[in-house]
């Protein structure tokens, strides 16, 4: 279990870091969307 335990411990970041990573792609693919709505 220990060696489970240790992977899982090491993913948990990039995990993190890649739904931020999405989160903000996102977000900032909505604003220029809205911003491009809002303006025509």
């Amino acid at each position: 279990m220990r060696a489970s335990e240790s992977i899982e411990n090491w993913y948990q970041p990039q995990r993190e870091l890649s739904l931020e990573i999405a989160r903000n792609f996102i977000v900032s693919h909505l604003n220029q969307k809205l911003g491009l709505a809002a303006n025509t």
